[in-house]
C-alpha cells in the first residue's frame, strides 16, 4: 500500500511531511507551502487546530488547506470547512481524487496570486533559507548570503517558540 507522501512524490510534487500537528505548524511557518493536506487526528494539534493556527497569521492563511481523513462525521466535515479548508476528503479515497484536488486548489492560488502580487519568482525549497531577523520570520536567497554566525546554543526548547502560534 502506497502512502499519501510517496502518492505525491510519483505525481512530481516535493512533499514534506510531519509526524503532528506542532511539527506541522513549524514546518508550514518555515517552508511557506504551495498546498497542505492534513489528516484530522493527530498528536498534539490535531489538524482543526493546525488549521485555525495557520489561519491566525497572514504569512501561512492563504495556503490551501486539503482536509484528508477518516472523520467521515458531517460535523466534522463543516467544522473543517468552516475553517477555511478548500476541500475534506474521506478515507478511503481514490489517489485520482486527491491529486485533482490538489492540482485544482494550485491552479487557483496561482491565478490568485498573478492576481494580486507582483510577479516575481518564486524559489525552490532548495534556494532559499528561513530565517527570523528583528523578531521578523522571512526567507532569504541562499545565493544572497555571504556569511552565517550563529550567537547561541540551540536546545529543544527552541520549539516552544511555535507554541505562541496556537
Amino acid at each position: 500500500m502506497i502512502n499519501v507522501s510517496e502518492l505525491l512524490s510519483l505525481h512530481g510534487y516535493e512533499v514534506f511531511s510531519a509526524a503532528d500537528g506542532l511539527q506541522g505548524l513549524i514546518t508550514a511557518r518555515a517552508i511557506i507551502p504551495d498546498i497542505i493536506v492534513s489528516d484530522v487526528m493527530m498528536p498534539g494539534l490535531d489538524g482543526f487546530q493546525l488549521k485555525d493556527a495557520l489561519e491566525k497569521h497572514s504569512e501561512t492563511a492563504m495556503i490551501p488547506f486539503i482536509f484528508l481523513t477518516a472523520r467521515a462525521d458531517g460535523d466534522d466535515i463543516r467544522m473543517g470547512m468552516n475553517l477555511g479548508a478548500e476541500d475534506y476528503l474521506v478515507k478511503p479515497f481514490k489517489a485520482k481524487d486527491l491529486v485533482n484536488s490538489i492540482e485544482a486548489r494550485i491552479r487557483k492560488s496561482e491565478t490568485m496570486q498573478k492576481l494580486f502580487k507582483p510577479q516575481e519568482k518564486k524559489l525552490k525549497a532548495d534556494e532559499k533559507i528561513f530565517i527570523e531577523y528583528k523578531g521578523k520570520p522571512s526567507f532569504l536567497k541562499v545565493s544572497d548570503i555571504k556569511f552565517i554566525q550563529a550567537d547561541g546554543a540551540y536546545t529543544p526548547e527552541m520549539n516552544a517558540e511555535f507554541t505562541q502560534w496556537l
